[in-house]
């Protein structure tokens, strides 16, 4: 199913979901999405256990991450957002600077991973258009197992992808 916001057009501004508990942190970062007025509606959460209870797939674009937060730490933090909040791209901010932790961040499903601090305001907001982008490219794939059986069924394509509108612009 695709995201909500498969529409989302130059006018629209994207809904950020912050979660960061550091104050600080936080304004740095609404400060540097203010740069491009319009182009971004930040809400916040200090905590995962915040960003649970408010999340809804419809009221959010994309999720700026941190990893330490009062209530969960480490990876476990992008793994319960993940089920919180499925469908929605993740982008780790977070002041963890660890090669492992990144890689294993993008395995388990996070679009990027910026360390605070070593990340400028132009590439953190091309890093979220481009987790955006292909999260919602990947909510319009097929995997290839699917696709292989129904083109040996003869029935490809299925019914339900041509009676779809026009495939997103990407």
């Amino acid at each position: 199913m695709p995201h909500p916001q498969a529409t989302l057009t130059e006018r629209d501004p994207i809904r950020v979901l912050l979660v960061e508990d550091n104050p600080g942190d936080a304004v740095l970062i609404k400060r540097t999405l203010q740069l491009e007025p319009g182009r971004y509606s930040v809400s916040h959460a200090e905590c995962l256990s915040e960003l649970l209870a408010t999340t809804d797939a419809s009221d959010v674009d994309i999720i700026l991450l941190d990893l330490s937060l009062p209530d969960s730490h480490g990876l476990e933090t992008l793994r319960r957002t993940r089920e919180g909040a499925p469908g929605i791209p993740i982008v780790i901010l977070t002041g963890l600077d660890d090669d492992e932790t990144a890689l294993d961040a993008l395995r388990e499903g996070a679009q990027d991973y910026c360390v605070k601090g070593r990340v400028d305001e132009e590439p953190l907001l091309r890093v979220m258009q481009y987790a955006i982008e292909r999260k919602r490219f990947e909510s319009w794939q097929i995997p290839s197992s699917a696709a292989n059986v129904w083109q040996l069924s003869g029935s490809w394509p299925p019914e339900s992808l041509t009676r779809s509108t026009t495939p997103p612009r990407i």
